[in-house]
């Protein structure tokens, strides 16, 4: 956690005067870190960015870590998206990751598959917690040393 911290610390101010070219969507207007919620699902969030236009709504993540985003990284964009959706915007239909050490941008899209894996996630999730049951361990070791829940994780220590 202490990386991404870091990086919000650091990063941001100049993320703010960075062109969106790496999204391909120069007319959108910049919203850094906005605070969003659902009733509906019982969400709270905060995206690093998200980027709006009259046609579209598309939250973008930056990641610390050097891998292409995978399944974790495309529900937490799925979740914004449900928020999002909530909101009353205009639609969200794909969703960016930036990833800061290799500067490459992965477009994840967000259609009703991906949001059917998410609310399927989220109740897999609140059955866990309800019955006080933790997932195993990633057996990818590795992936822990980038993690942002490294210091929170009793399965690192």
């Amino acid at each position: 956690m202490r990386q991404g911290r870091a990086w919000h610390a650091s990063d941001t101010p100049r993320e703010r005067r960075r062109a969106v070219r790496f999204f391909g969507l120069d007319h959108a207007r910049r919203e850094f870190r906005p605070r969003l919620f659902s009733d509906r699902h019982a969400l709270t969030g905060i995206p690093d960015l998200v980027l709006h236009s009259e046609e579209e709504t598309v939250p973008v993540e930056f990641k610390v870590s050097s891998y292409e985003p995978g399944p974790g990284a495309l529900m937490q964009l799925v979740a914004y998206s449900l928020m999002l959706d909530e909101a009353g915007l205009p639609p969200v239909r794909r969703s960016f990751v930036r990833n800061l050490p290799t500067r490459s941008t992965f477009e994840l899209p967000i259609g009703g598959a991906e949001r059917a894996a998410g609310l399927d996630a989220l109740a897999q999730i609140r059955a866990m917690l309800a019955d006080d049951d933790y997932p195993p361990p990633t057996p990818v070791r590795a992936r822990c040393q980038s993690c942002e829940f490294r210091e929170l994780c009793p399965d690192v220590w």
